[in-house]
Formats: C-alpha cells, structure tokens, sequence
C-alpha cells in the first residue's frame, strides 16, 4: 500500500479556504504505512508519525519492520528536509496515540508500546 505524507498550511481566518501544500513524501511499502499524528516545533521544525507493516524507505532512511505493527517519527526542518527519522518495534503492535516537542528540542511521544 502507499502512503502520501502531505503537509498542508490552513491560510488563517475560521472559514474554510485553500491549502498550500508544503511538502508529499511517497513512502509507499509492500506494507500498510498510516499517518496518525503531526505536530509542529518552536524551533519551526515539524514531526510526522504513523505506524508501518512492512520495512519501507524514505529519504535515505530505512525502516525496518521488528513486529505485528511498528511505529515511525519523522522530523523535517522548517525547509521541510529530513533531519531524524526513526522507528520502534518489539515484536508486538505499536501505537502512536500522540506526539509533540519542546523548546529544548525533545520529541515526546505518548502510545502503546
């Protein structure tokens, strides 16, 4: 299956309006890949994560399954290039219930692990 990670921008306002897409990554697998959170940084940097059945690549990172369903974080700079990218997996089925960070540059995650 192939998951399009699209990072979109609401142009201000409480109405509804168009998007400017900022970035689409393809990390399409032979596994199911699903986005379930993102979150932006103070440093301006934002952080994707989802959940993987199969190994996949991305950016000249691979992420290898170790389990039922594993997860994955994904870091972009402000210019919305790959700066980390890691996964987690023990065998059992993973979940990212959320995710955010700090001023100090800490990602903290919150699931089932």
């Amino acid at each position: 299956m192939r998951l399009f990670i699209l990072i979109a921008v609401i142009l201000g306002g409480s109405s509804l309006q168009a998007q400017d897409v900022l970035r689409v990554d393809d990390i399409g697998g032979e596994g199911l890949e699903s986005l379930y959170r993102y979150a932006l940084m103070p440093d301006g940097s934002s952080l994707a994560a989802g959940r993987f059945t199969e190994n996949f690549e991305l950016g000249g990172n691979t992420f290898t399954n170790q389990g039922e369903e594993d997860i994955f974080i994904i870091q972009y700079s402000a210019s919305e290039e790959i700066i980390n990218a890691f996964s987690w997996g023990a065998g059992e089925e993973e979940n990212i219930t959320g995710i955010s960070g700090d001023s100090q540059g800490n990602i903290i995650v919150a699931g089932e692990f």
